[in-house]
């Protein structure tokens, strides 16, 4: 469903007399926390700072030098956040080691997986899964190592099936980088098999 404002919301200026009516506050806390942006704020009809950094989060994964915190009815982040709200999206929370898969707003599946290491990172930001780059059969031209399920978003970085994806998830998230990725995101067997078929080709990735 498209999120609809009619008035500005998060850090207004004086002269926005009409702004953050408080249904649109929830709706679009609602939105964000749904998204994983920033699932800690709470759902209340508050402006505090976690909310206006959070907007700031989530323009800064689109625009450069664009995080005024701000979101307007007939703006760019509004246009962008419904470019999400509205249909399938993959979200990657790289600090917490999961995939989420998302429909309209709501969660679908959730998966540990495993991102790249410090040497070779998974980039962060808005990516799409690229037409004509989805294999269920692949192996690494660089690596020679099988990348079955694989669905490429951004150059050679593809989310795709591996072993012990569990055991790397929770290593990495403990802090040990070593078991990182090349900056694919690695999912298990049944995992990875679930979101090739549920994933189409231009679903947007945002990795967090």
């Amino acid at each position: 469903m498209k999120i609809v404002l009619t008035q500005p919301v998060g850090k207004v200026e004086k002269e926005d007399k009409k702004s953050n009516s408080p249904s649109e506050v929830k709706m679009i806390k609602q939105a964000i926390i749904n998204l994983k942006i920033e699932p800690e704020i709470v759902l209340n009809e508050e402006i505090d700072i976690k909310f206006i950094n959070a907007i700031k989060k989530f323009q800064r994964l689109f625009f450069k030098g664009k995080t005024d915190g701000k979101i307007n009815p007939r703006g760019s982040t509004i246009s962008k956040l419904n470019y999400l709200a509205i249909g399938k999206t993959i979200v990657v929370d790289i600090a917490s080691q999961n995939l989420y898969a998302i429909s309209n707003l709501a969660q679908i599946y959730k998966f540990n997986c495993t991102t790249g290491d410090s040497d070779n990172p998974t980039p962060k930001g808005i990516f799409n899964i690229i037409p004509g780059r989805k294999h269920k059969d692949y192996t690494s031209k660089t690596y020679k190592v099988p990348m079955d399920y694989a669905m490429f978003f951004y150059k050679g970085c593809a989310i795709h099936r591996a072993n012990l994806v569990s055991v790397t998830s929770i290593l990495k998230n403990a802090g040990i980088d070593y078991f990182g990725s090349h900056g694919c995101v690695r999912l298990g067997d049944s995992d990875a098999k679930t979101m090739f078929t549920w994933t189409p080709e231009k679903t947007p990735v945002m990795i967090l």
